[in-house]
């Protein structure tokens, strides 16, 4: 442990004043004169359980003249030294796979690389004290703040962007038996994403086409 006032002399523990000196007159300690026996005064001073300052002074004359000197008796307590701050180094922080690759993302956004560099590295990651310096379609460049108090360094991740596929759907329907007269339905979907047909007969004369996607749910029936 360390004192609070490194600066001062120190005397750990109860701290005992003894003057002796047959020029002074009187003492006074925190506002009140002490008591001495032939110019002997002692002081006894107990330790504080927070930090004090007391007040001494000594009247003395000297030639004639009158002095008065002050000291302050300052009660400090020790304390831990202070830890330093261990910062981590970034790459050893994110680290996944070889060479940190993160697979196909659906774009380079802030957000997105964050996200999923959190699914599956294997630590709980504080982004509050990480900046993307520098990205591209192919890789990111994670470094710490400046005021990180936890981690250092930089790091670099890996990905492939690869957009949602938009598409426009076309599909021919003919009937399936040779009794059912020959119909073509020509569906045009706008811009469906991951559609599915579903084709279903019903009795004999009867077609039903079903298209379901995330944007668009149809339903057309052809009657023979």
């Amino acid at each position: 442990m360390i004192w609070t006032r490194p600066d001062l002399i120190t005397v750990d523990g109860e701290l005992n004043i003894d003057i002796t000196n047959p020029n002074i007159d009187k003492v006074i300690f925190d506002n009140v004169q002490q008591p001495q026996t032939a110019k002997k005064w002692t002081i006894n001073v107990k330790p504080e359980i927070s930090e004090r300052d007391h007040n001494l002074q000594v009247f003395f004359t000297l030639g004639g003249k009158q002095y008065t000197s002050e000291i302050t008796v300052s009660m400090q307590t020790k304390i831990d030294p202070l830890k330093p701050i261990v910062k981590e180094n970034l790459d050893k922080v994110i680290k996944f796979g070889n060479d940190n690759n993160l697979g196909n993302i659906l774009d380079n956004n802030d957000s997105t690389i964050k996200a999923k560099i959190q699914q599956i590295n294997s630590r709980i990651i504080d982004f509050l004290q990480i900046a993307i310096a520098k990205k591209d379609i192919h890789s990111a460049t994670l470094t710490a703040k400046p005021d990180s108090k936890g981690y250092q360094g930089s790091v670099v991740v890996k990905y492939n962007v690869v957009p949602a596929t938009i598409v426009d759907l076309k599909i021919d329907l003919q009937p399936t038996t040779p009794t059912q007269q020959h119909k073509l339905i020509k569906i045009m979907s706008d811009k469906l994403i991951l559609a599915q047909l579903q084709a279903q007969l019903i009795h004999s004369t009867m077609s039903i086409v079903k298209v379901k996607s995330q944007c668009l749910n149809q339903q057309q029936q052809v009657v023979s």
